[in-house]
């Protein structure tokens, strides 16, 4: 069985899109030991490459790519192109954690720099940027849900979509194959 390290950086591109339906994935390991900090030898046995290529439930196609790099990481990109134009984010670490950056262009105008829509921000200025406002932004829209002014979908059966999403990648690299989700 491959463990999937990155699986975190996959899951951030299937809750934007709206599910995958269908994917193909490669995993690549050519390191099976690193130096840790301290200096000992410490074994490896997740893929340090995942490629995965796919069509969601609306039609989309999606690639995806994810790479563990051992030093001087340049941080994430999603990047989603459509018809009219390109929405690039862009974090130094995890996307999950933050702080990101959010770019746009209209067909061929320059990609720039574009603030988060208010609807999308449910904590007060001033709330520090990073872990700590992604905390703040998970209870807030958890208290909303709690008192009926919106929806908070983490829940188990979330984690049952998310664990059959890591299930097919697995499969689907150990198989050499493309796999349809639900099976």
């Amino acid at each position: 069985m491959t463990h999937l390290a990155n699986a975190c950086t996959v899951e951030e591109a299937n809750a934007i899109l709206d599910g995958a339906h269908y994917l193909g994935a490669v995993n690549y390991q050519p390191r099976y030991c690193m130096t840790a900090p301290d200096g000992k030898a410490v074994a490896v046995d997740s893929p340090d490459s995942i490629t995965i290529i796919g069509r969601m439930v609306s039609g989309a196609e999606v690639s995806v790519s994810v790479a563990t790099a051992p030093s001087n990481p340049s941080g994430n990109r999603l990047e989603i192109y459509g018809r009219e134009g390109a929405i690039v984010i862009r974090a130094n670490g995890a996307l999950s954690q933050g702080p990101n950056q959010l770019h746009a262009g209209r067909g061929k105008d320059a990609l720039a720099i574009m603030p988060v829509p208010d609807q999308y921000k449910f904590v007060p200025n001033g709330t520090p940027t990073g872990q700590p406002y992604n905390v703040a932004q998970a209870y807030a829209r958890a208290a909303g849900a709690l008192r009926g002014s919106g929806s908070f979908d983490v829940d188990f059966h979330l984690a049952v979509r998310r664990h059959k999403l890591i299930d097919a990648i697995e499969r689907s690299a150990a198989e050499g194959r493309s796999v349809t989700l639900g099976q």
